[in-house]
């Protein structure tokens, strides 16, 4: 029965063990797109989409929407939420 050398044993558990972490990375990273996309995508159906022009008319509104883009990082990306903030950078706020 042939031997491994001890630094090729410490190696090769080395590369597995990079390797489960790059695993472990790749899956959480789905698991959590894929709960951010289906977040926006339940939120988005729900309201109506205003422009930056609307939120610019309607600036208590624009101010108010941001609190809640804030409070809930997976609003941060809906077109409402991107909108809001826009208009306050429009309004100089």
């Amino acid at each position: 029965m042939k031997t491994t050398p001890f630094p090729q044993v410490i190696v090769l558990l080395l590369i597995a063990s990079m390797i489960g972490i790059v695993v472990k990375s790749v899956l959480t990273n789905v698991d959590l797109n894929a709960l951010q996309a289906a977040s926006i995508t339940s939120h988005t159906s729900a309201e109506q989409t205003k422009s930056a022009i609307w939120y610019v008319s309607n600036r208590d509104e624009a101010l108010k929407h941001i609190k809640e883009c804030r409070k809930d990082i997976s609003l941060s990306y809906t077109k409402n939420c991107i909108n809001a903030e826009y208009a306050i950078k429009i309004i100089g706020q």
